[in-house]
């Protein structure tokens, strides 16, 4: 199984597409539904990638895609 990738989608049908499709691919999928549960999903810092719908419900997925940046450059300069 490949690293862990996060979703964050409000539409169930695209989500589950798209899930499936990277689950058929070897990845790990995080779906979540708002930008609350995507911040969970990222928390531990396992998540590799992210597919965001920037029109969805909580407070801003700019706001998702700034912690994952943080997250990632954090891990990287762990590992450097």
């Amino acid at each position: 199984m490949h690293d862990k990738i996060l979703v964050l989608e409000d539409d169930a049908d695209f989500a589950a597409l798209l899930s499936e499709v990277l689950s058929m691919a070897g990845y790990n999928v995080c779906w979540a539904r708002s930008t609350p549960e995507a911040m969970g999903c990222i928390k531990d810092g396992c998540v590799a990638a992210a597919v965001l719908d920037w029109r969805v419900l909580g407070d801003s997925a700019e706001d998702v895609a700034d912690r994952f940046s943080l997250i990632s450059s954090d891990a990287a300069q762990r590992a450097g």
